[in-house]
């Protein structure tokens, strides 16, 4: 299947996603109580479901040109965060890295021990391109190569987040909402979709393009955390996960700024 995939640091089987949902809403509430600090994974934290929550870290992902792009080291975390919630992520290289940033106070921060994303964006003949698979289609497609992550761990200030150890029915893991997808505005140069090869996703202009859920499906899985605002002074956070040959292995050195 031509679907365009991406591990971040940067995505349920169809058949199994009633059976999933299920397992997941039980251990939700039993996981939660075991993390202080990290938001329970069935609740709505400022407003939003784990699951839009993640739709919007992706949003924010594909938004920003690489060469100014936390994620690439690029730019300084604040790049493209709004409101009470900022994300933090991994890489896309698979090696090891250390970050050290500095945050406002009273900020939670959403991110992906391991996550995937595949839509229908594609090229061919220069020109811009949809593959044509159904959304359902993707839904499976990632989630069977999400399936695959193993060795999931977070660490907050050197305390283990619990519900890890099975990164398939693990209640932090969460796709995209249904139904149709999400869409997205990427810039018109220097994006992530012509960064992965995708070069055709470019305006001349500058203008930015808009990638429509109700023709691309784009769709992400993957294990979120939300963690509540932070005390005042600094913190840790190391995140681990495999798939297949990709690491990702990230520790955020954090300080949270005074009023």
């Amino acid at each position: 299947m031509k679907a365009r995939i991406i591990n971040a640091q940067t995505a349920l089987l169809a058949a199994g996603m009633i059976a999933l949902l299920t397992t997941l809403t039980a251990e939700a509430g039993a996981g939660s109580q075991q993390n202080p600090g990290v938001l329970p994974p069935d609740s709505s934290p400022f407003g939003a479901s784990y699951s839009q929550w993640s739709e919007r870290w992706w949003q924010w992902v594909f938004s920003l040109p690489v060469g100014q792009h936390p994620l690439f080291d690029t730019a300084d975390v604040s790049a493209g965060q709004k409101g009470q919630v900022w994300f933090l992520g991994g890489n896309f290289t698979g090696r090891p890295e250390t970050r050290n940033v500095t945050i406002p106070p009273g900020i939670a921060l959403f991110f992906p021990v391991l996550n995937r994303w595949a839509d229908n964006t594609d090229c061919s003949g220069g020109q811009i391109v949809s593959d044509g698979f159904s959304e359902a289609s993707i839904r499976e497609f990632i989630g069977g190569l999400q399936d695959q992550a193993r060795n999931l761990s977070c660490t907050i200030d050197g305390t283990a987040v619990r519900g890890l150890s099975d990164p398939v029915l693990t209640p932090y893991r969460v796709q995209t909402p249904t139904p149709g997808g999400f869409s997205y505005s990427l810039p018109g140069t220097d994006n992530l979709l012509d960064f992965l090869g995708a070069t055709c996703w470019t305006d001349s202009s500058g203008a930015p393009i808009q990638v429509d859920a109700a023709i691309y499906h784009p769709v992400g899985d993957g294990v979120y955390l939300m963690l509540a605002p932070l005390s005042v002074g600094t913190h840790r956070i190391h995140f681990h996960g495999e798939a297949g040959s990709f690491v990702e292995d990230i520790l955020y050195n954090i300080t949270v700024a005074g009023d």
